[in-house]
């Protein structure tokens, strides 16, 4: 029951994989006004949460003033882009060869997640720890492999893994992109962008017109690498997280 009989939010959630995962209770909510904010933060208390995970439009200043006074600090900002058919498919680099993900990529894969995604906000989450953070995303893309992304696409380069991409089929023609990596060794070489424009043309054969992805507004280089592909910013949001 929710404290003194506030209006929740139906955004507000537990997440039961992340609390399995990191081992204590785990809730998400979004909120638009100090009044969502006092009742999601009233609810997660009452319910033993650990960690909030809160997502508040970058515009209400209000809200995030709200979640600030009451806790909550600011995990990362999410820009989040889309692409609208017709696609822009064209391949960046021919030397780089897109094909499904099989079994025999999972330990190179699992090896280039441990280490590239650092920007995110788990890993800007003191209370995280970075080997936690390596296992989430090497037990993210292992997930993704066994089914639970719709299709996954590696970039080989020079009879290397050279990055990977997640693509998630949505309801209506929609779709989303999920992980999305270069390795280390591959960055500026066009893989990334070889990646994006498979993807799209997945998106396309499956008749997907409109795909979305969210990353951290301060990765520059891969808003660029959207851009170029032809996504469009559609919304900036703000991630705050409380832990009790």
């Amino acid at each position: 029951m929710t404290p003194r009989s506030l209006e929740l939010p139906t955004s507000a959630r537990r997440l039961e994989w992340d609390s399995a995962f990191f081992g204590f209770p785990i809730a998400q909510a979004q909120a638009a006004t100090p009044g969502h904010v006092a009742s999601v933060d009233d609810w997660a208390a009452h319910e033993c949460v650990r960690c909030l995970y809160l997502l508040v439009s970058k515009s209400e200043l209000d809200a995030i003033q709200a979640a600030e006074q009451r806790g909550f600090f600011l995990a990362a900002i999410r820009s989040t882009l889309r692409a609208r058919a017709p696609f822009n498919e064209s391949a960046a680099d021919p030397a780089a060869v897109i094909r499904t993900a099989d079994a025999s990529d999972l330990v190179a894969l699992k090896k280039i997640a441990s280490k590239a995604h650092d920007q995110t906000r788990f890993y800007k989450d003191p209370h995280f720890s970075r080997a936690a953070c390596d296992r989430l995303y090497e037990t993210w893309i292992e997930r993704s492999c066994d089914g639970w992304a719709d299709q996954v696409l590696v970039a080989r380069l020079g009879g290397t893994i050279g990055g990977y991409i997640t693509l998630h089929c949505l309801e209506a023609g929609r779709g989303s992109i999920g992980l999305f990596a270069v390795a280390e060794f591959a960055r500026g070489t066009g893989v990334g962008r070889s990646l994006i424009a498979a993807a799209l043309r997945w998106f396309a054969a499956a008749s997907v017109s409109d795909v979305a992805v969210a990353t951290q507004a301060h990765n520059v280089a891969a808003l660029r690498t959207y851009q170029r592909a032809g996504f469009l910013l559609s919304a900036v949001d703000v991630w705050m997280h409380k832990w009790w």
